[in-house]
């Protein structure tokens, strides 16, 4: 009888998990490669490995583009905040883009910003 309880408690936990885990993949693999188009565009603005950028992006893993250029992350404005930004007056956008620029990382990606034209590409 304990080895049936056994079996039934693992696969009430791990049915869930490995249904999960399918369905994200299939989600996965049906969208575009954001990550891979925010790198394509950075490189076509310039950067290259070894660049230090910034990162404005309300998402925690969206990180690949980073690891495409073989970037350093040097600042950002935290995920938390990042609708605050962008629905922030110009002027306001423009003083956290300079003071993050004085981090001599000239480029943010997700949403990126070169020099102080923010502008999203992802």
């Amino acid at each position: 009888m304990a080895p049936a309880v056994a079996i039934v408690v693992a696969a009430s936990v791990l049915v869930p998990l490995a249904w999960s885990a399918a369905l994200n993949l299939w989600r996965t693999r049906r969208e575009s490669d954001v990550g891979a188009n925010v790198a394509k565009e950075l490189v076509a603005l310039g950067v290259h490995p070894g660049y230090k950028v910034a990162r404005i992006s309300p998402m925690a893993n969206d990180y690949v583009w980073v690891h495409m250029l073989r970037a350093t992350i040097v600042t950002e404005v935290d995920m938390q905040h990042t609708q605050e930004f962008w629905s922030s007056s110009p002027d306001q956008q423009d003083k956290i883009l300079k003071t993050m620029a004085g981090t001599r990382s000239p480029c943010c990606g997700g949403t990126y910003s070169c020099g102080t034209d923010a502008a999203r590409l992802a």
